[in-house]
């Protein structure tokens, strides 16, 4: 299993492999689970500053934040390949 599938799995962030009956790629499974991280933390915000954010909604939170890290950091011994074509 690739490192980047394995971590997001190991903090339950993964959305179905397909999007329109086509396989998403780990980038764009990855790309997904940036955006929703990111919709996340404008709601934290926004509740956050009303007081209205809870300790319980915190932890998940950090934990979804600590799942993107190490998905982000996934294969990053892995080269980098531009194909250009």
């Amino acid at each position: 299993m690739l490192p980047l599938f394995r971590s997001l799995q190991m903090f339950q962030l993964v959305r179905p492999a397909m999007h329109f009956g086509v396989a998403m790629t780990p980038d764009a499974q990855l790309a997904v689970l940036a955006r929703e991280t990111q919709w996340e933390l404008d709601e934290a915000a926004f509740e956050l500053g009303g007081g209205r954010y809870t300790s319980d909604q915190r932890r998940k939170l950090a934990d979804r934040l600590f799942g993107l890290a190490e998905a982000l950091r996934g294969d990053l011994d892995k080269p980098l390949i531009i194909d250009a074509s």
